[in-house]
C-alpha cells in the first residue's frame, strides 16, 4: 500500500489513521519477514500486535507457535519474560586490594581479553565466565522449552 491509497482509506473514514498504520505495520512485516499466510490468520489481529515488536526471522516460528497455542495473556507473560532473559544483569563484586590483585591474576591467567583500562578491566564478563567453564565438572543446567526454536 502506497501512501495515497493509505491517505484515502483515512480520509474516507474507512478506516481511522491508527489502525490503518498498524494494519500497514503488520502487513509490512508480515511480508518481509514472509511468515506463513494460513498460520497469520489462525493467529489473528490482535496477537499479532502484541508480539510485532519483538518478531525476527529467526524467532518467528517459535512467537507463531506460542501465539496460537497460549491465550493472550499467555503470549503477553511470554514475551514478557523472554525481554527479562535478555536484559543484562550486573553483579557489584566488593574487593580489598589484596582480593583484587587475585581476582585481577584470575582473569589474565585464564586467557581472556581482560587489560587493564584506566583503574578498571575490559571484557570482565567473558573472563568470568572462562574462569567458571574451567572449573573442572563444570556442566551448566539450561531450561529447556516446549516451543520450537526456543
Amino acid at each position: 500500500m502506497d501512501r495515497g491509497e493509505f491517505r484515502q482509506l483515512t480520509k474516507t473514514n474507512l478506516l481511522d489513521p491508527r489502525t490503518a498504520y498498524y494494519l500497514r505495520h503488520i502487513g509490512q512485516l508480515i511480508s518481509k519477514l514472509r511468515l506463513p499466510k494460513r498460520q497469520v490468520e489462525r493467529v489473528g489481529w490482535t496477537k499479532l500486535q502484541v508480539m510485532a515488536a519483538k518478531l525476527t526471522t529467526s524467532n518467528s516460528a517459535r512467537l507463531l507457535w506460542l501465539a496460537e497455542n497460549k491465550t493472550i495473556q499467555e503470549l503477553r507473560r511470554e514475551l514478557a519474560k523472554s525481554a527479562d532473559e535478555q536484559r543484562p544483569r550486573a553483579v557489584l563484586l566488593r574487593f580489598t586490594d589484596a582480593q583484587y590483585a587475585i581476582f585481577n591474576n584470575a582473569l589474565k591467567a585464564h586467557g581472556t581479553k581482560a587489560k587493564e583500562k584506566g583503574r578498571g578491566l575490559v571484557g570482565q564478563e567473558a573472563a568470568i565466565l572462562a574462569l567458571i567453564k574451567a572449573r573442572p565438572g563444570h556442566r551448566p543446567r539450561l531450561r529447556q522449552s516446549r516451543a520450537p526454536g526456543a
